[in-house]
């Protein structure tokens, strides 16, 4: 299976989460690939790829989450967010405002080039609205994880922000034993 949001060199525009949208009771604006209303599944697939979305005025590059909208990517073979941008907002790949970030069972994920040119988190901004709200991030029992050359003010790679109440969680990543170059998780050349 194949699931690809790949635009080339023009890329998707959009307020907030260029590819795909997704928003609880609240409604997000905007969500040009796909917008939803409720959680995202993104299970059992060869590839997954973002590549060059864009947010031109909001938040989350590829993917934007709000008020209960869960992000679940389980059991893929590789998953890649590749030059997305929030160009006025948090998360460069990736923004979650009260919501849940899953990624399971994975062989390989790739956060690269992603940036926010104005905020925080350039592959992923994880926040909450008060500090009751739960808005957690988990890598559990994937083979490899790389954030490499993600750009943000604040946050290269991840901002986790501060009303944020929930634990953020990698676990049991492990990668292939057989190979004496695997690194199990790589943060490099983040900036901010």
């Amino acid at each position: 299976n194949w699931f690809s949001v790949d635009v080339g060199s023009t890329g998707v525009t959009a307020d907030m989460g260029a590819a795909i949208c997704a928003g609880g009771a609240s409604r997000v604006s905007a969500g040009l690939g796909i917008e939803l209303c409720g959680s995202i599944l993104l299970s059992n697939n060869g590839a997954i790829q973002f590549i060059n979305n864009v947010a031109e005025q909001g938040s989350g590059g590829a993917i934007g989450l709000s008020y209960g909208s869960d992000l679940n990517v389980n059991d893929n073979h590789s998953v890649l967010f590749d030059s997305n941008t929030a160009s006025m907002g948090r998360g460069g790949a990736i923004v979650a405002y009260n919501s849940g970030v899953y990624f399971r069972r994975n062989n390989a994920i790739t956060f690269t080039n992603n940036r926010s040119d104005s905020w925080e988190g350039g592959a992923i901004y994880i926040g909450g609205s008060t500090y009751s709200e739960t808005t957690p991030m988990v890598f559990d029992a994937n083979k490899s994880i790389e954030f490499s050359s993600n750009y943000a003010r604040s946050g290269g790679a991840l901002r986790i922000g501060s009303n944020s109440s929930e634990t953020h969680v990698f676990q049991n990543n492990i990668g292939d034993a057989s190979s004496s170059d695997t690194v199990d998780i790589l943060f490099k050349l983040n900036e901010s």
